[in-house]
C-alpha cells in the first residue's frame, strides 16, 4: 500500500500543473488558489517517511 501512495505522490505535482494550466483565464482566482493548494499540501504530507510512520 506504501508503495502506491508513493507513485500517487509522485503523480500528484505533473498533474497539479497540467490542471493549472487548463483553467480557463476566467476561472475565479481564490477558489484555484484554494483547491491548488489543497492538492499541493496534500502533496507534501504524502513523503516517504510519513507513508511509512502511518503504515506501521
Amino acid at each position: 500500500m506504501a508503495g502506491i501512495m508513493l507513485g500517487l505522490a509522485d503523480m500528484l505535482e505533473p498533474v497539479v500543473a497540467k490542471v493549472w494550466a487548463e483553467l480557463p483565464a476566467d476561472f475565479p482566482e481564490h477558489i484555484r488558489e484554494s483547491i491548488m493548494g489543497g492538492l499541493t499540501e496534500r502533496a507534501t504530507r504524502l513523503t516517504a517517511e510519513n507513508i511509512w510512520q502511518a503504515s506501521r
